[in-house]
């Protein structure tokens, strides 16, 4: 009878071990949710110009800061701003683009890869963005018109077409010039045609 009091004492303490271990490390390896931010700086960019996308993964609960990388993505065509842009010590990323065509309202989403699964959650954000076109500067050389046209023939007007800051890159499509009635036109990156 003893024997069997101290059996059914010892089960019960093993079950309470095994509930309390449990317990234990469900608390232990609970995973904590985190928070992506996303900014996008300028706030109205042009084709050819610096775009910053940055912001914060901060954890739901706690002081431990969250590790691990941001994937930022738009949704045209599902190309990739930055693919791993590393969490720096508070929780802060940063990475950079220029877009070569301009855009309207597409969406952007910023993705938290957390190092350790175990310990966060992954979280997303989206955002909002719009590149304008560039403005461009086209000017005839000077002196092309004026020397060349007394001849009555055929000449080479020149011409040069520039992307005004904070734009950058190369315009593709046509030029055209006109002198009097006569005109011509130049696909670029071609810079004259006879007039």
């Amino acid at each position: 009878m003893l024997a069997m009091e101290k059996r059914m004492r010892l089960r019960v303490f093993c079950s309470a071990f095994v509930a309390l271990w449990a317990l234990s490390s469900s608390a232990a390896w609970a995973q904590v949710n985190t928070t992506t931010t996303l900014g996008i700086a300028p706030a109205s960019p042009v084709v050819g110009e610096t775009v910053t996308f940055s912001g914060t993964v901060s954890p739901a609960s706690g002081s431990t800061t969250p590790s691990g990388s941001v994937a930022v993505t738009f949704t045209v065509g599902g190309g990739s701003i930055c693919t791993d842009a590393a969490l720096d010590a508070s929780g802060n990323y940063s990475c950079t683009d220029t877009f070569s065509s301009a855009q309207v309202g597409t969406s952007v989403t910023a993705t938290f890869a957390p190092t350790d699964s175990m310990a966060f959650n992954a979280s997303s954000t989206n955002g909002s963005l719009t590149v304008a076109a560039a403005d461009t500067t086209l000017a005839v050389l000077a002196g092309t018109l004026a020397t060349d046209s007394q001849f009555n023939t055929p000449f080479a007007a020149s011409f040069s077409l520039t992307v005004d800051s904070p734009g950058s890159g190369s315009p593709t499509g046509t030029v055209t010039l006109t002198w009097g009635s006569d005109t011509c036109q130049a696909t670029l990156p071609a810079t004259s045609c006879n007039i």
